[in-house]
């Protein structure tokens, strides 16, 4: 298979979402510190990137082998190309794409624990327990009628707190 339908696979038009919010926090800590960090910036971009792109795919794995996903395709409804029914790749790579993906963000997030702090741990775990809940047994967020309520704070509230927060060495006061 082709990178293209790789990466027409990660949803491409979900992933703004990971740009603003990082973008925000970033504005936000620019703000709060009057010092832009390009290392955490593009590191913090690439791990919600991917993040997104992984939850994207597993949750699409999980959809396809409850079967959701067919009824959905039945009922004429579409907003993107399905990975594995539309894009025909390997529902088992699509899975390990997947945790690929979450694997390296969470790694991501524990190198920024360490130049930045402790919040940024705990806001990386609690967006990875949204993002695999979301579609995953026993939370299966989506299918409680949660699922985009959490996705929402996944991606707005937790990814631009977790972007502003400042290392402890370049924290000062603003006057």
């Amino acid at each position: 298979m082709g990178i293209k339908i790789w990466l027409t696979s990660f949803s491409p038009t979900t992933l703004t979402s990971a740009f603003s919010s990082v973008t925000l926090g970033t504005a936000l800590a620019w703000y709060l510190n009057n010092k832009f960090n390009p290392i955490i910036y593009a590191i913090t971009l690439i791990a919600l990137l991917l993040a997104q792109a992984g939850v994207n795919l597993v949750h699409d794995y999980y959809d396809y082998l409850s079967g959701v996903d067919i009824l959905y395709r039945a009922s004429g409804f579409s907003h993107r190309p399905h990975p594995i029914i539309d894009l025909k790749l390997n529902p088992k790579d699509v899975l390990t794409v997947g945790y690929v993906f979450l694997a390296v963000a969470f790694m991501a997030g524990i190198y920024l624990f360490l130049l930045v702090g402790w919040p940024v741990l705990v806001l990386a775990i609690a967006g990875l327990i949204i993002g695999i809940g979301y579609s995953i047994p026993p939370l299966k967020f989506h299918y409680r009628g949660y699922g985009e309520v959490l996705a929402a704070l996944a991606m707005g509230l937790v990814t631009w707190v977790r972007t502003s927060c400042r290392p402890a060495s370049t924290r000062t006061q603003r006057h």
